[in-house]
């Protein structure tokens, strides 16, 4: 048995397939998960296939994670003015 659905959820989904053929409609337990995905297999499984799939530890090795400091930021954008 897979993780539990919030109820909340579930609503959202049948919110989001109304008056969608059931078959064309991807409920949230038909979603894989994956891991170590290659980018061949996520074009041929996921991507041209138009299947939402969720990748997990594809972050682990994004340089960003530790290279996106406070002090980076200060470093090489502190001198610029943003208005909001």
């Amino acid at each position: 048995m897979g993780p539990r659905i919030p109820s909340a959820v579930r609503r959202l989904s049948n919110a989001l397939c109304f008056g969608v053929a059931r078959s064309d409609c991807v409920t949230f337990k038909e979603i894989d998960r994956r891991e170590e995905l290659s980018y061949k297999e996520f074009e041929e499984g996921y991507l041209y296939a138009n299947r939402p799939v969720v990748v997990r530890g594809a972050l682990r090795k994004w340089r960003a994670l530790s290279r996106w400091t406070p002090e980076f930021f200060k470093t090489e954008f502190g001198g610029i003015l943003t208005l909001f």
